[in-house]
């Protein structure tokens, strides 16, 4: 019974979200996100064993839930950006808050590569959107700019000031870091590799020859990239062995 009530909640609250979905679509999408919650799997028919309506076969739920997963109205980043943009909203707190939100990839069994971005939140990291990277690897600036941009839309108003994107070194291109900053107006963390050459007054380094292990620095206006079409500078931090690149306008504190 308790399911049950669970069930019909939830599904008022994702009419409002996914506007395009008919009536079974949505109950089956309550459904799904139930069973994942208590089943605390992704796998479909282990979701499929928590649903509350037990009169339906477990074959058939699983049937249910593997075409819900194959609707074409169902694109992540739609249906997620009014819920993104309750969580940022709450996050930002009318200007008080700081936005952590940190940009990867992963594969799930090995077959499927999604590139995601999640937003620090009590000490976890909680995923707001993804898209699928078509090919096995890293992910490209294209596909990387279509993400962010999809980030910056569902920030709330005045909230860039205070926004930071963080990522590892499969992100540490001077050409994302530059689009970050110039064309999203947004602050970012990037690490890189301690091979990237740098130059720093007119000298030529290899990154790693600026990290000393036990100590923060933080080095500015570096060059970060031997491409002479980019001249765009940014902060260099390096933090015991670790090397990140960091906007020029830095970070709150």
């Amino acid at each position: 019974m308790y399911l049950r009530k669970v069930a019909y909640q939830l599904g008022v609250r994702v009419k409002s979200l996914v506007l395009c979905f008919h009536k079974s679509h949505l109950q089956n999408l309550a459904l799904l996100v139930i069973g994942i919650a208590y089943s605390r799997s992704v796998s479909l028919p282990k979701a499929a064993v928590s649903v509350p309506f037990k009169r339906i076969q477990l074959e058939s739920r699983v049937e249910r839930f593997e075409r819900l997963v194959q609707c074409e109205k169902l694109v992540p980043l739609e249906a997620l950006k009014p819920v993104a943009k309750k969580v940022l909203k709450s996050l930002h707190r009318g200007g008080r808050g700081e936005i952590l939100a940190a940009m990867d990839r992963t594969m799930i069994n090995d077959t499927l590569n999604l590139l995601f971005i999640t937003v620090a939140y009590s000490g976890r990291a909680l995923p707001l959107g993804w898209v699928r990277v078509p090919h096995d690897g890293a992910s490209d600036l294209e596909l990387q700019q279509r993400l962010l941009k999809w980030f910056t839309v569902c920030l709330p108003e005045g909230a860039r000031k205070r926004t930071t994107i963080i990522a590892d070194r499969e992100f540490h291109s001077i050409h994302l870091a530059t689009w970050i900053e110039k064309s999203l107006r947004l602050n970012f963390v990037l690490r890189i590799k301690a091979g990237t050459k740098i130059e720093f007054l007119g000298d030529w380094y290899r990154a790693e020859d600026l990290a000393s292990r036990g100590r923060t620095r933080i080095w500015k206006s570096i060059k970060v990239t031997m491409d002479r079409k980019a001249s765009h500078r940014v902060n260099l931090v390096t933090v015991g062995g670790c090397i990140r690149m960091r906007a020029w306008r830095g970070v709150h504190r």
